[in-house]
């Protein structure tokens, strides 16, 4: 083995050792996180024990979590119509044609694929480039289909 290649060799090996290193270093963070939320879980079961006066020591962390997504789920069919209405894409009909070329509830699902955003967006967006513009200036003054 000639100088150069020990050297290399030896390089290889330091830096192998920085990795394994810094990689034990994120590890133990995530531990140490991991400790700390629960931790911060047993404190708020002994809150809630405290205020309600009942035993919450068996509460499943799970079920508390499915329990705030469906809140979340619920607020998101409240809010959504309002917003629908808001941005005028409430009577969006995805028949008429975007930019001459295809209809716009094709365009709005390759643009959800596409670019990872919401209906809503997608339909904002495809809004203003709808061929048919009688009933997008209907849609925007609010009385027409779009």
């Amino acid at each position: 083995m000639t100088k150069e290649e020990r050297a290399a060799m030896t390089k290889e090996i330091h830096d192998a050792k920085l990795l394994v290193e810094k990689k034990h270093e994120e590890l133990k963070g995530i531990l140490d996180r991991m400790e700390r939320e629960e931790r911060d879980i047993e404190e708020i079961k002994s809150a809630l024990s405290k205020a309600s006066g009942l035993d919450v020591s068996e509460i499943d962390v799970k079920k508390l979590g499915e329990i705030e997504g469906d809140l979340e789920e619920e607020e998101e069919e409240i809010i959504e119509p309002i917003l629908e209405k808001e941005l005028g894409v409430d009577k969006f009909c995805g028949d008429c044609v975007w930019n001459g070329a295809i209809p716009c509830s094709k365009r709005v699902s390759w643009m959800m694929k596409r670019y990872k955003i919401s209906e809503l967006e997608a339909k904002e967006s495809v809004k203003e480039d709808c061929t048919k513009p009688q009933e997008r200036d209907r849609l925007l003054r609010g009385d027409g289909m779009f």
